[in-house]
């Protein structure tokens, strides 16, 4: 930042954070929290160097453009003293000619090597700006009021930006944006509908009463929860406080989906492994693992939130999750990975194997069989597809959307996630058991 008069070091160090905060964006940029300023010989020019993360999802094509957007805008600071009614004009160079031959000495001010927000240091030296600063601008100028007691306040009223938008070359991206909401809401809302139908059916029909079906209500009740959490949370953004509650609920309410997944894919290559095993089981048995399986559903999720909300409250803001952003749900890298993404692929990979060894199983049984040319080809293909749908393998669509920044795989990762209810509900109800109860009832 460049001035044409001499100024305190005081007043450069000042300008030099209010150059940092233009930088600071929600939901778009980060300051590390570490950074360097230095004032040259003249006291004309104070050096800033930081560095930022780009907290927004961007595809291949914008990085470019991002890069581009940072090198190129323009940043004006113009500080109007109140007692002497003098103005003075900050502007930010890339570089200068008398900087390249090193005739310009700079002395350190001011170094920062813990992390920790910006909006600190601004009021530790008594800079005092808006609340947020949501908008990245191409030229960003503003007026700074200096008061007697050294004190920096930015007029709000008086800030000029021109505001970027990352543009997409494909236009079909843009006109898929507007429907993605509304696809979401009506998979989910289906999903919802289709959950409470099968949990009201299996509650009548006394499933739960067995191993198999308490793990099957277990994993329905909590992706019903999820699905209506999820809802609640897309306009819960509003309020940073009950976005932070619904952050929490959502990252806790899909760890426990997944260990309940888990939990009944788990059973069923176990119910496989045993097919020979004529062993009858107590009561007592029954509840016991009924009891047991729901406790490590329910428990195992605790280990990985829990820790992140201790770290989130307590730790750096690198390993902040986000649960209170704008999506209300643990988004920030890299703790999303570390407490949530990274848990999930390993829950969809061990989904995954235990799916494909349930059909090997069952094939190995089907060939074995003395009539196997006499098999319901049909009957064996709905069960396949049951075990497909309870192993949760769709949310690999979901991260291979995260790795190729594909809309296509948006969309399909969309309506697979949304309708996973509508899914497992639909395995369920089309079981022979289940037929034969509701062929009965129809009687």
């Amino acid at each position: 930042m460049v001035t044409n008069e001499n100024r305190t070091v005081g007043e450069l160090l000042k300008i030099g954070l209010l150059s940092l905060w233009t930088l600071d964006v929600t939901n778009f940029t980060l300051c590390t929290g570490k950074f360097t300023l230095e004032a040259s010989d003249s006291k004309q020019i104070v050096k800033v160097t930081s560095r930022f993360y780009i907290i927004k999802r961007v595809f291949r094509n914008e990085i470019q453009e991002t890069e581009n957007m940072f090198n190129e805008r323009k940043i004006v600071i113009v500080l109007r003293d109140n007692d002497t009614a003098s103005i003075i004009i900050f502007e930010n160079k890339k570089s200068i000619p008398e900087m390249v031959n090193s005739s310009i000495r700079f002395n350190r001010i001011f170094k920062v090597y813990k992390r920790k927000p910006l909006k600190d240091y601004l009021d530790q030296f008594q800079i005092y700006t808006p609340d947020t600063n949501d908008k990245f601008c191409n030229n960003h100028e503003m007026v700074v009021n200096i008061f007697p007691n050294g004190a920096f306040y930015m007029d709000s009223e008086k800030i000029l930006c021109d505001y970027i938008t990352l543009s997409l070359s494909n236009s079909l991206v843009l006109n898929f944006t507007k429907f993605l909401p509304i696809l979401t809401y009506v998979c989910f809302s289906v999903s919802i509908v289709s959950l409470a139908i099968f949990i009201v059916f299996s509650r009548r029909n006394r499933f739960h009463n067995s191993i198999p079906g308490s793990n099957m209500e277990n994993l329905s009740i909590s992706l019903l929860l999820a699905n209506i959490m999820f809802m609640v949370g897309i306009g819960a953004s509003i309020n940073p406080t009950v976005c932070y509650v619904v952050g929490i609920v959502l990252h806790y309410l899909w760890l426990v989906v997944f260990s309940f997944m888990t939990i009944v894919v788990a059973k069923i290559v176990s119910n496989l492994s045993h097919l020979k095993s004529h062993r009858s089981v107590t009561n007592e048995e029954v509840e016991q693992k009924r009891c047991f399986s729901t406790f490590v559903g329910l428990f195992i999720p605790l280990l990985i939130v829990v820790p992140g909300i201790i770290i989130d409250q307590f730790g750096s803001d690198y390993w902040s999750l986000g649960y209170g952003g704008s999506v209300c749900f643990p988004n920030h890298y890299p703790a999303n990975v570390v407490f949530f993404s990274g848990p999930v692929v390993f829950a969809v990979g061990v989904d995954f194997i235990c799916m494909i060894h349930s059909i090997t199983q069952i094939c190995r049984v089907r060939i074995a069989t003395k009539y196997w040319h006499k098999l319901n080809i049909y009957r064996d293909a709905q069960i396949y597809l049951r075990i497909v749908f309870l192993s949760g393998v769709f949310w690999i669509v979901g991260i291979l959307a995260a790795i190729f920044d594909s809309k296509w795989l948006d969309y399909g990762f969309t309506i697979l996630c949304g309708l996973q209810g509508l899914c497992v509900a639909v395995a369920n109800m089309t079981t022979n058991r289940a037929r034969l109860l509701k062929s009965k009832s129809g009687d």
